[in-house]
This record gives structure tokens, sequence and C-alpha cells, in this order.
């Protein structure tokens, strides 16, 4: 059988890489921690005492948000969801445009003749006491994911997301390449190795 090397276009080489090579998805850490909100802490004044602790931390933090959802539900939308191949730092990743419910805890620090108009906590920062509004609103909004890639071991690890369109395929030039058996123009195998 004789074969032939191809360079393909990016987007049928992430497509060839998705179906030969199964992902293996997880979820960084520290995307839990900053993103998720996972049951039991669902709550509204959960979503409200974390996003005062956040400003606690950092004053300029006025705005909070999470998607509500655990590991598994995170996971299976990727697995359906639209991929797109992309390039970053010189290193292969994916993104994945998912569906999500988000909660946003908006904080506004209230001057005192604002206290009576608006509901407000009083909260310590440095030894002063800072009086916020605190507004939580959810929405659905349309994301992606995104985290690094090993197109030959099919390993993704969703790191970040942002409210932006997918953009077309973009793959590091060594994964391009493909063997394709000349006979039935069936693509057999990538050139790169691991």
């Amino acid at each position: 059988m004789p074969e032939v090397e191809k360079r393909l276009t990016a987007d049928v080489a992430r497509a060839l890489y998705v179906s030969n090579y199964p992902l293996k998805m997880t979820v960084a850490t520290k995307f839990t921690g900053d993103h998720l909100l996972q049951a039991p802490n669902l709550s509204k004044k959960t979503s409200i005492d974390a996003a005062i602790r956040r400003y606690q931390a950092d004053q300029t933090v006025r705005l909070s948000s999470w998607m509500l959802m655990d590991h598994s539900t995170i996971l299976n939308k990727a697995a359906t969801g639209v991929k797109r191949a992309l390039e970053h730092a010189q290193k292969q990743q994916l993104a994945v445009r998912i569906n999500v419910v988000r909660r946003t805890v908006e904080i506004d620090r209230l001057e005192h003749k604002e206290r009576q108009t608006y509901e407000n906590v009083p909260v310590t920062v440095g030894g002063e006491i800072h009086y916020l509004n605190c507004v939580s609103r959810e929405q659905k909004v349309d994301i992606k994911v995104v985290g690094n890639w090993k197109p030959l071991t099919g390993d993704f690890e969703l790191y970040h997301y942002e409210e932006k369109a997918l953009m077309p395929d973009v793959m590091i030039e060594r994964y391009l390449r493909w063997v394709q058996d000349d006979t039935t123009r069936q693509y057999i195998r990538p050139v790169a190795k691991t």
C-alpha cells in the first residue's frame, strides 16, 4: 500500500486528531475555584459572600462571576460542544463553545447618604467599615472554555474561559502533516510523534 505525506488544513487536522485520539478532559483546580460554583454552594448568598471576600482582598474587584455547574457538567458540555483548535504561546490549545448559567455579583461601595436608599452590607476592610450594595444576577450565556491540548494523546485540561466567539482553527505546524494511503485516500496516522 503506497503512502504519501500530506499537509492538511487546520480544521481537517483538528477533526482527525479528535476522532482518532479521543479527548481526555480534566478541569484545572484553579478554574474550579475561580469560575465554578458547585452544589451545595449555589445560593445567591454564597455568591455574594464570595464576591465580598474578593472585594476585601482587592477593593478594585467590583464584579465577580461564576458558572453554576460542577466538574462533570462542564466536562459533559465540553464533550459535545463545538470545538476549534488554537495556538497560544507556542502551545496547541483547544476551545469549546458551551452554554452555561452565569451568576454575576456587582458591588457598589455606598456613600453615607446612599445607605438610606439602598440595601447594604457593612464589611470591614483594613480596619475601616465599607457599606456595600451587592446585586446578584443570573443569565444564560455562550462561552468558550479553553485549555492546553495534546493532539497525540487527547489530553485536554480546561483552565480558562472567555465570552468570545470561536475563531477559525489554528494548528501548530507539526500537527498539520498526516500520512495518507495513496490507494484509499484515507488518512492513516499523523507524521508527528509524541
